[in-house]
């Protein structure tokens, strides 16, 4: 479909005593998707995961090179508790 896919492992973890749910987003250009695997992770308390995260947009508008996006893990139950982190998302030359 013409769209170009970056691939992140990200690392969550659980540092409360009860179990908690997250959801993940990610921004900086526009139409931006993410899919995750899994798409809401759950982690015990203390426990750490690795998530993969497939970031994919249309090239159409957007230059060559890298663009800075940000992750977002929030708590599935009460976003306003969550954590935001950079990364580059690269785009090939046509």
């Amino acid at each position: 479909d013409g769209r170009v896919e970056n691939v992140y492992t990200l690392k969550l973890q659980n540092k409360t005593e009860e179990p908690q749910q997250f959801e993940l987003y990610v921004d900086g250009l526009p139409g931006l998707t993410l899919e995750t695997d899994p798409p809401t992770p759950r982690l015990e308390p203390g426990a750490i995961a690795s998530v993969a995260a497939r970031v994919q947009v249309d090239p159409e508008g957007a230059r060559a090179g890298g663009h800075e996006v940000v992750f977002s893990a929030a708590r599935a139950d009460d976003e306003s508790l969550s954590v935001s982190r950079e990364a580059r998302f690269i785009l090939p030359s046509r």
